[in-house]
């Protein structure tokens, strides 16, 4: 693996080690892209090439952070396509994130998932509020389209719209989807938070 390798930990089961592709930008870059990653050999390296298209098309310089705990050939398809890799131990989502952090380059951050289940090619809207001031951005799956199957009909047309209906009224916000995976935020707002994982 090509690698500007940093390590932490102590014990093999902890250690933290980063991988920057040569393709990589590692200078003025705005928009970080973070997803974790299990065994996503099949569709990452399609998810790399969204991330660029998108970034391309945000007109943005952007990271495209895989944090990943694979056993499968996923590090390498990363690489491969330009991304850069985290490698952390299987610890869950949130400890993903907690790792990651040191990592992001950007001023602004998207998170999703790295099975395609969210277009990264429509960065635009992403990037359009980040430039007009917003702290947080959500995605909407019920804003473009949902693919036959992909949402169960009791979450599509019962959980989803209600819990969302809820937290609107509770947070005085105007989501239509406080489900969506595909989220962002600025590097500020994540600097706030007390992130923790249980």
């Amino acid at each position: 693996m090509p690698n500007d390798v940093q390590t932490t930990g102590t014990a093999a089961r902890s250690v933290i080690e980063h991988f920057v592709s040569g393709n990589a930008s590692l200078s003025n870059v705005e928009l970080s892209i973070v997803v974790p990653a299990l065994n996503e050999e099949i569709t990452v390296g399609e998810l790399i090439e969204w991330c660029k298209e998108g970034l391309e098309n945000a007109g943005v310089v952007g990271q495209v952070l895989i944090i990943d705990s694979s056993t499968d050939d996923t590090a390498k398809i990363v690489l491969e396509h330009g991304g850069e890799v985290l490698r952390t131990p299987k610890r869950g989502l949130g400890r993903a994130y907690i790792d990651a952090i040191p990592y992001i380059r950007g001023k602004w951050i998207v998170m999703g998932d790295a099975d395609l289940t969210y277009d990264f090619r429509e960065l635009t809207p992403f990037v359009e509020e980040f430039r007009k001031g917003a702290e947080f951005v959500m995605g909407s799956r019920f804003r473009g389209s949902i693919e036959k199957g992909a949402m169960p009909g009791l979450h599509r047309y019962l959980g989803t719209p209600f819990t969302t209906w809820i937290l609107n009224r509770i947070y005085h916000s105007n989501y239509s989807d406080i489900h969506c995976g595909m989220r962002g935020l600025t590097r500020a707002a994540l600097e706030k938070i007390d992130l923790k994982s249980g």
